[in-house]
């Protein structure tokens, strides 16, 4: 499985709802559109290109959100000393192929305002049928992500923080620095406003996006899932995507 698919995954089922954007340090605003390829959205222009305006809202607030792989990420509690004067080590151990890190601090969502409304306009345009549109963006105003490769590495994070601090996401997310790490799929330590996870959703469109948005709420009625269809809005499902898609590599 490739690294991207891997990374997806994880971050999705570890802290659902939001799609993962791969390279994760790509930027994703609300109102982008484009084509969407199993669980691969390319954000190819915006909802200006179809001549509506749009709008973001701010949203929810979250000091951290952090996940990793369930295996093959190993690191101590606390930072270590520096030889680097005002700073701290962190070590983080990959063991696994693909594994995956990821921790981002001060993180606020935007929402794309009358979504509802937008959408119904979209009918109207000769939009594209294999194009959905970002309805809403994670903003991280600092962003640790690290993939292992196919070798283990064992990666040195500089911390601007006093030894022995008891590291958490927030600490991660914003580390100043690092060393090692040359046999990583992708590293981005410490990146400030980034975009890692976004929403996506459909327009309406004919019988069949009509069948399917019965369809997701009827399946919204009888699971825990984040996808639905919520003021006619239809988002689209991740893990169907990613069924779909199986056996498909990016």
């Amino acid at each position: 499985m490739s690294a991207a698919r891997t990374y997806k995954k994880v971050v999705h089922d570890r802290i659902g709802e939001y799609w993962a954007t791969w390279l994760p340090g790509d930027l994703i605003r609300v109102g982008d559109c484009g084509p969407l390829n199993g669980i691969t959205f390319k954000n190819v222009d915006t909802l200006a290109h179809y001549q509506i305006s749009f709008e973001a809202e701010p949203g929810r607030k979250w000091t951290k959100l952090d996940c990793s792989s369930s295996s093959g990420v190993e690191h101590s509690g606390s930072a270590a000393a520096s030889a680097i004067v005002g700073q701290a080590e962190f070590a983080v151990k990959f063991t696994r192929e693909n594994s995956v890190l990821f921790a981002a601090a001060d993180v606020e969502g935007q929402s794309l305002r009358n979504r509802g409304d937008i959408l119904r306009q979209l009918k109207q345009k000769n939009f594209p049928s294999d194009h959905a549109v970002v309805s809403d963006v994670l903003v991280a105003k600092s962003l640790t992500v690290m993939v292992a490769g196919k070798t283990k590495e064992t990666v040195i994070l500089h911390l601007a923080v006093p030894v022995g601090t008891p590291i958490g996401p927030a600490e991660i997310a914003s580390a100043v620095g690092h060393s090692g790490g040359a046999s990583l799929e992708f590293a981005i330590v410490g990146n400030a406003n980034m975009t890692p996870l976004y929403k996506l959703v459909w327009p309406p469109r004919g019988f069949w996006r009509t069948l399917q948005a019965g369809f997701v709420d009827f399946l919204s009625r009888f699971t825990f899932g984040s996808v639905g269809v919520e003021d006619d809005v239809v988002y689209v499902d991740f893990d169907a995507a990613y069924a779909g898609s199986e056996g498909e590599d990016e």
